[in-house]
């Protein structure tokens, strides 16, 4: 049991290193300070539920490095980043859709760069996920279980309790905000996901306190979306559905018509053959 409270300090670590390198890549983007993440508070959760789960995944490898002359043990390394590449792509992937199903809106959107799936992951950030990942496997992995170990595990409990305390009012407030957000977005009369985030946006810097501001300006990519505007993606991809099913018909009608006419042709070449054999005899 002591080691569940261990991964849940471990959780709030990871989730508050993730929040704080987003900040950090914002500075470097958008030259300015945006509190990035679905929360209020400093937490991105996608980075604590990663953390964790590479951390579980890779407990049984050992790749602490007790002296610099014994080197790093690069095939772990190699290991590490692979796995955790994917490990982090398929929970950033799922985090999106779930996310997008819960809100109705796309909160982040990769479209735009090179080598993304449904513009929900790309290789860039894939890439950046398995970095991290080996320095905390690696590094930081080893500093926080000395830690830990050091500490009373009742020390541990009472953090843990008092952060998911706060994380629990941090997330009611949050989908308190999402929620109206959604109604926001489904009072507006179009069937345009970039006419909809536009004009929410417009709404929530215009009309909107500062709780809806921090949320939209946290996802600069969001795209937000409506009732109507759902109904024309499914409608569209319905349409898209059928045009390609009926290609695929017409595609094995026509091979099938190919089928019979080479059909017909070799019966009628028997058909004459025979007709030949008869007159030989």
């Amino acid at each position: 049991m002591n080691i569940i409270w261990k991964y849940i300090l471990l959780f709030f670590i990871y989730s508050c290193a993730g929040w704080c390198s987003e900040v950090i890549l914002s500075l470097i983007q958008h030259h300015k300070f945006i509190n990035r993440g679905f929360l209020i508070g400093p937490l991105c959760p996608i980075y604590g539920f990663g953390g964790v789960l590479i951390t579980i995944a890779f407990s049984f490898i050992s790749t602490k490095v007790t002296s610099i002359d014994m080197g790093i043990n690069y095939i772990n390394i190699i290991k590490i980043f692979f796995i955790s590449m994917i490990i982090c792509s398929v929970l950033e992937y799922f985090t999106s859709w779930l996310m997008e199903k819960l809100f109705n809106n796309r909160w982040w959107d990769y479209s735009k760069m090179k080598y993304n799936l449904n513009g929900r992951i790309c290789l860039m950030c894939s890439l950046g996920f398995g970095f991290g990942a080996v320095l905390a496997v690696c590094f930081a992995n080893p500093l926080l279980k000395t830690g830990m170990n050091n500490m009373n595990i009742e020390v541990i409990k009472y953090i843990d309790v008092f952060l998911l305390t706060i994380f629990l009012v941090d997330c009611i407030i949050s989908f308190n905000v999402v929620s109206r957000l959604k109604n926001i977005s489904n009072s507006v009369r179009s069937d345009s996901t970039d006419v909809i985030s536009r004009k929410v946006r417009d709404i929530v810097f215009n009309d909107k306190p500062i709780l809806y501001k921090r949320l939209v300006s946290s996802f600069p990519t969001m795209k937000i979306k409506n009732k109507l505007s759902i109904l024309t993606e499914n409608i569209e991809r319905q349409k898209a559905k059928l045009e390609k099913t009926s290609l695929e018909l017409k595609d094995k009608r026509a091979k099938l018509e190919r089928s019979i006419r080479q059909l017909t042709k070799e019966k009628n070449k028997m058909r004459f053959n025979s007709f030949i054999n008869i007159f030989k005899k």
